[in-house]
């Protein structure tokens, strides 16, 4: 979303050089970018009005949770450079390369330039050296076999009493294929939407690789020890869907018993898993202080940005595996980085070498392939054949209601979407935006039955159940459709239907999301609780699911930063699903990315409201 402009000719730009106050005041830059591009002309030596602006908007990049800036054609219709205005008087943005390389603070990737152009794309040194530090392990991993290497028969094998027999002419399986891959490489990337079956993919593939292992057949290897895996995720909720997948999944496997108790069922966070510090800057396992570890499975990687990407790979021994889980698709991080979709870009989950092809298929099944949407090349680079895309939905049908939307909205045909949805969509319903004045009426109709049962429940089952089941999302933060309005308007609901103690700061049934990690409460940003009082007369405390079951609390007074979540921003629901969705999208003109409407989209399981004053035909 564009930044908050500043007026030309106010106090805040009058002493920066041109054309920094154009881009203020037409929202492409904030003002701690207009710093950085004056301190960047410091260091030069001299006033520029091109290194000024690529300075700046690179840093603007930055702050939008890209780690550069991208100088193709492609790019500029995005944020920050689509907001550039003409006035500016600035060279065609395809030239900029080439007139930036005369800058002396515009380097390459050796040396201290504070900003490092490599081809179209524009980098802050840091992300730089983050992304080289990312992309350069992924790609050793890609290229060296997991030791020890799983027999092709064996694998096969292994697959059959897992997966059993596949079809001879039938469509490819691709979850089979993702467990054949994590069982003959070190890197396993595995991208799909929901309801695509990633937690139950890999728990098979993790059932494989133990099963191999336990066989002590793993290239002659005798009586190998068992795998020592270790689950993970970005946020506290998205860890504890992941243990809670995994459990159920674990239970259904076609798998030895001995395998299924080695299975893991437990995840932990990144920052937990990494041993960070209070402040969450120092962390105890790193190069020199490795992870235990001979596989890890990270979840939800799109929510993962890029430096704690870096730390993350830092720690992870030479030997082990790395299982990557997510949606290509979805919102990258707040913070700096999409990992998870350069990966797939970088290594192409529809390109598959020739070799790898073989190995899983067979001479004879070369010519069936893996599907209309994995072409096979001799020259396929070695990232590719780490890569895997789940298409195939077992939650919704392509061809209507929310997943024909969210398909749409993937392939980047939003107005086409609207438009189905307002034609009739199964589970799907179009409404028009109202004015700020007329949303408390639009949440009584559409919004507040589940909160208003959530106060009245006296059962904390149930409570999370009705909690659980729905939520109102928006990209927006403030403004009068914003997350703070909304929250406020359902509160202001519940208390003129006697729910909630005007003025009260905890009342039963509220529900609060944390913001800021505190590792010695073991709460992290992203958690929801649900403010309980478990009898009549008991003090109001606040639940939190634990991730093996059942409920911890504590006093409200001892939570860190928080916020009300009636509502919630699209990024902070990453990691969650609901049954019923109701989308607020942001007003039109605010330039809404296409991932925020497909990760709110895709947050629902059977019912999704969109309400957008978007004119459809």
């Amino acid at each position: 979303m564009s930044r908050p402009s500043v007026p030309l000719g106010s106090r805040l730009d009058a002493a920066l050089p041109a054309p920094l106050p154009l881009l203020l005041a037409s929202g492409a830059i904030a003002l701690l970018d207009a710093h950085f591009a004056a301190l960047v002309l410091r260091l030069e030596g001299r006033d520029d009005p091109l290194l000024a602006a690529a300075a700046a908007l690179t840093s603007a990049a930055v702050g939008l949770g890209r780690s550069r800036l991208d100088l193709a054609a492609e790019g500029q219709g995005e944020e920050p450079l689509c907001l550039v205005p003409a006035e500016a008087g600035l060279p065609p943005v395809t030239e900029w390369p080439e007139l930036l390389s005369q800058f002396s603070c515009v380097g390459g990737p050796d040396g201290l330039a504070p900003l490092v152009i490599r081809g179209a794309r524009l980098f802050l040194r840091r992300y730089f050296a983050f992304e080289q530090e990312v992309f350069g392990r992924l790609s050793r991993m890609a290229a060296t076999r997991p030791q020890p290497a799983v027999p092709v028969d064996l694998a096969h094998g292994v697959l059959r009493g897992i997966f059993g027999e596949e079809e001879a002419n039938g469509e490819a399986d691709m979850q089979r294929f993702a467990a054949f891959t994590a069982l003959r490489r070190q890197l396993c990337v595995v991208s799909g939407g929901p309801g695509t079956g990633k937690t139950t993919t890999v728990a098979r593939l993790l059932a494989a690789l133990l099963t191999a292992a336990r066989e002590g057949q793993t290239d002659g290897a005798d009586n190998a020890p068992a795998l020592r895996i270790l689950l993970a995720a970005p946020t506290g909720k998205a860890a504890a869907r992941l243990s809670e997948s995994m459990a159920r999944a674990v239970d259904t496997l076609a798998c030895s018993e001995e395998v299924r108790a080695l299975l893991p069922r437990e995840a932990a966070t990144l920052h937990r898993l990494l041993g960070a510090s209070p402040g969450g800057g120092i962390f105890r396992h790193d190069t020199n202080d490795p992870l235990s570890c001979d596989l890890l499975v990270v979840d939800e990687v799109s929510m993962v940005d890029l430096p704690l990407m870096a730390r993350l790979l830092r720690a992870l021994p030479g030997h082990a595996r790395l299982v990557l889980l997510g949606d290509k698709d979805q919102l990258a991080s707040v913070e700096p980085g999409a990992v998870l979709a350069d990966i797939c870009a970088a290594g192409d989950p529809a390109l598959c070498s020739e070799a790898h092809a073989r190995d899983y298929l067979g001479e004879a099944g070369l010519a069936r392939g893996l599907g209309a949407s994995v072409r096979i090349a001799a020259d396929a680079p070695p990232l590719a054949d780490c890569m895997v895309q789940l298409t195939r939905s077992y939650r919704f049908s392509d061809t209507g209601g929310i997943g024909l939307l969210s398909r749409l909205v993937r392939e980047g045909r939003v107005e086409e979407a609207l438009d189905a949805a307002r034609q009739g969509l199964d589970g799907v319903v179009l409404r028009d935006l109202p004015r700020p004045a007329a949303l408390p009426a639009l949440l009584r109709e559409l919004a507040l039955a589940p909160y208003t049962a959530c106060c009245r429940s006296t059962d904390l089952d149930e409570a999370f159940g009705l909690l659980e089941s729905f939520r109102i999302l928006t990209p927006l933060r403030e403004g009068p459709y914003g997350v703070s309005a909304l929250n406020a308007h359902v509160r202001a609901l519940l208390e003129a239907d006697g729910l909630a103690a005007p003025g009260a700061r905890w009342f039963h049934g509220l529900p609060v999301m944390i913001r800021k990690n505190d590792h010695a409460l073991r709460l992290y940003n992203g958690d929801v609780g649900l403010v309980f009082c478990e009898s009549r007369d008991a003090p109001p405390r606040v639940f939190f699911p634990r991730s093996g079951g059942g409920y911890r609390s504590l006093s409200p007074l001892r939570l860190p930063d928080h916020e009300v979540a009636y509502a919630m921003t699209v990024h902070k629901s990453q990691g969650s699903e609901f049954e019923k969705i109701l989308y607020i999208e942001a007003p039109a003109g605010s330039n809404t990315d296409n991932a925020i409407i497909y990760t709110a989209v895709t947050r629902s399981k059977s019912g999704l409201i969109i309400i957008t004053n978007r004119r459809i035909s």
